[in-house]
This record gives C-alpha cells, structure tokens and sequence, in this order.
C-alpha cells in the first residue's frame, strides 16, 4: 500500500515542478508539517518566486537533501529516524539584498495506536458509520500525518431533556446569555446534565419602564423636583410607573449666566459704538443683552490711531512685491499704504535688486534596507547649501553638505537642493535617495 503511494507521489511531483509554480489544492504551506518514516521524494519549493533570485536550502538531519541546495525546489528522503527535524531556506534578491530565513518544522512519525473516548447525545457518526447506542467499536484509520493506525472508539451515547421556566421582569430580563425587552414565548437548546443539547421554553412577561426628558433654559438658576441647580448638565432621578417598575426621568438642564464682555478696538480718527461716536482713546461700559437673554455687563477698550508716513528700505533677489506691484530693478517708489495701526498713510519704497542664478550639482545615491545610508553631497558656487523636502521649497530639512537624510525605512525620498550667495537663493536641484527593501521570501511549499 505504502509503494502504490509514493509512487502516485512521485508522478504528482513531475506534474507539479512542470506547471511553473501554479500549485494544486493539496499545497501545505505550514511552518509545521510531518510525514510518515520512510517518506522518499518529498517536494518542497517556494511559490511564489522572485526573477533573478537565488535560494540556500539547509536540513538540520533525519533525512537527505536532493536537488542541489540553490535552486526554488528540492526534495527530501526522509528515513526511518522519528523526530522533529528543521528546513531552512535563505533568499538573496537582484540586489544582493538577504531575506529573512525561512523555516519549515518537519517531525517524522510512524504509525499510531489511538483510542477515542465520545461522549454524544442521541447519535454519533466515526469513519462513515453511524452509531446509537453505547458501546467500543473498532477499525483501521489514518492518522493526521496519512499513516496507516489502529483506532478504537469507546463511545457513550446520551438522552436530551426539556425544561420551562415562567417569569416576570421590569424593562429587561437576560436568561441563557441573552437580553429580553419584551413579552413572549422563547425556545432555546440549553445542555443537560449530560452535556446533550435540549430544548428549554422561556414564557417571558416585561413590565416595561417609562422614561421623560424636561428640556430648559434659564438664567442664574433652576429649582427642580426640591432641588436647586446652578450650573448646566444634565440630571436624573428615579420614579415607579403603573406597574411597579423604576424609571428614569431627565432634566437637561442649560444655565446661561450673566457675562461680561471686553471689546478691544482699533480704529482710525473716528469710532461709532452703541449709537455713540467716540474720537478719542478711552474705556467706555454700559448694559446690554446677550445672545441667551441675560443681562450682561459690556466694556470698549478704544484706540484711535492717527494717519502715518513711512521709508523702507528692501534688498530682494532677483524680484520684489510690494502693494500689489513687481519690481526687478533698485530705485524709490512712493505710493499710499496703511501704517502699523491700519490707518492710511504715504510709504517710500527704497529697494536694491540683487540676483544669483547658479543652480549646485549633485548626484543621487541608493542603499539596501538594514545597510549603511549615504548622505547627499551638493557643490557649486555660492556659499550656503539649502536642503528642502519639497518642489514648492516651504519646508526646509538642512542647511550643509554633506546632508545626513537620517532615513533608514524602505522607499524613495526626494530632496531639493539650493546655493545662496549675497543673500539670495538660487533655483533647486532635485536629488533623490532610494533605500530597498530586503527580499520576502516564502512560504515553503510542501505537495
């Protein structure tokens, strides 16, 4: 019997190292599987695969390795040494990047003698045969590993039972780890003393409980059910209903105090506040409603800022804005703006155009995941080096060369590199830094 079997075996290895990895349904991709002693032949091989890479199968004993220890597949001659026994396989990828080791535990068993002890109620089905009454009953099997073993089955078979139960409840009842809310007639399998399923009849009555929420507004202060509250929230108190049953009754409660009110203004000449116009800084109160209905207390800070005449002097690079204007050569510009204090004033623009259009050098670098990581080398005319990790140039990550990337995760990162001379900021030159990922390899396959 054992011959007709590895003989099939063998046949399905062919068919199966010839269909390019496409595995069928009896694949075992376990990190822990046995075989029968004396197995010869047993596949095992990677799916899927990664073009271009290699693989170092290792075995740790109990058995021989075939097929050479660097290709996707190999099998084992397992012998007749019981035990637990290690598959190991390492993957290098295109990139010379290691994988993690791949580890398959195989335990080598022979055949067994095994007794099952069954407990059932009404009936138990074994091995295609249905049993009903007590009794041991033998026969041949295979055991999980798919050797030949001896079973033998003490079986016990068991009666079912019936119960009923009547209650009555407020708003809920749980019973058999379930939560009732209304009245009925409810029918569930329970266990007997036994273990055996039965059926148990629940003849429920819920007497439910009533539920109110008071919604109000007041302000300072609110008297409710002998109690007076002073604060926003909400509060709750048990009653009884009709039917005996507790019940909740809420007061969601809102207190709109009385508030006072701080208005810091700003204004030019003139301010008009509360039908008032008001020409001079000062601290002015009077008494007005809030949003709630309450009385509150309100106060004008009031500032009156007079009109101003201003001089700036700008250096810019290669071009500057200013009150809606682009300037790209030194001069003065007069034109009207508004002073610190937001009042209209006369403003002098006394700007000087510098200008630096040399764009640094520098070259991209690559890394394997778990390896040193190069930093980024930028050269060129100016004297600063500007780093940026992107194209809009708003967030700035150095300012050196060489720049330390401090990346170490698996991904491509681009940065963005400027020279400055004389204050000004040349154009960027993008540089990019790849770290790859080691390769993921496995599972092991086992037909």
């Amino acid at each position: 019997m054992k011959k007709i079997k590895k003989i099939i075996k063998l046949v399905s290895i062919v068919t199966l190292l010839l269909t390019s990895n496409q595995l069928v349904a009896q694949t075992n991709t376990s990190p822990t599987q046995t075989v029968c002693e004396g197995s010869l032949s047993e596949p095992y091989l990677m799916n899927p695969i990664s073009t271009g890479s290699t693989y170092q199968w290792t075995l740790s004993g109990g058995g021989t390795l075939n097929n050479g220890t660097a290709s996707d597949n190999i099998t084992v001659d397992w012998g007749f040494s019981t035990g637990t026994y290690t598959i190991t396989v390492i993957e290098t990828d295109v990139n010379g990047c290691l994988g993690a080791p791949v580890i398959v535990d195989v335990t080598v068993i022979s055949s067994t003698i095994s007794t099952s002890n069954v407990t059932e109620c009404i009936t138990y089905s074994w091995n295609g045969q249905t049993y009903t009454s007590s009794g041991v009953y033998n026969f041949a099997t295979t055991n999980a590993s798919g050797c030949d073993s001896t079973a033998t089955l003490n079986l016990t078979i068991n009666p079912p039972t019936t119960s009923t139960s009547n209650v009555t409840e407020c708003i809920t009842y749980s019973w058999n780890g379930q939560t009732y809310t209304s009245s009925g007639v409810y029918n569930f399998v329970t266990t007997n003393s036994n273990g055996c399923d039965s059926t148990a009849t629940l003849n429920l009555t819920i007497n439910p409980s009533t539920v109110s929420s008071t919604d109000v507004t007041e302000c300072d202060a609110y008297t409710w059910n002998g109690q007076t509250y002073t604060s926003s929230g909400f509060y709750t108190f048990a009653t009884t209903n009709s039917n005996g049953c507790d019940s909740i009754a809420t007061l969601n409660l809102t207190i709109n105090p009385p508030t006072t009110s701080i208005s810091n203004v700003t204004e030019c000449d003139t301010y008009d506040w509360n039908g008032q116009t008001y020409t001079s800084t000062g601290i002015y109160n009077f008494t007005t409603t809030n949003s709630n209905g309450c009385d509150s207390t309100a106060t004008l800070n009031l500032t009156i800022n007079q009109s101003t005449t201003s001089i700036s002097i700008v250096t810019a690079c290669d071009i500057y804005s200013w009150n809606g204007q682009t300037y790209t050569s030194s001069g003065v510009y007069n034109f009207a703006t508004t002073n610190i204090n937001g009042c209209d004033s006369i403003a002098t623009l006394n700007l000087t155009i510098n200008s630096f259009t040399s764009t640094p050098l520098a070259s991209n670098q690559t890394a394997c995941f778990g390896t040193a990581i190069p930093d980024l080398i930028a050269t060129g005319i100016g004297s600063t080096f500007t780093w940026y990790s992107d194209i809009s140039l708003t967030i700035l990550v150095a300012n050196n060369s060489p720049f330390s990337t401090g990346q170490t995760a698996v991904g491509t990162y681009t940065y963005y590199v400027t020279d400055s001379q004389n204050g000004c900021e040349s154009s960027a030159t993008a540089v990019t830094l790849i770290i790859y990922a080691s390769p993921i390899t496995g599972p092991i396959n086992h037909w």
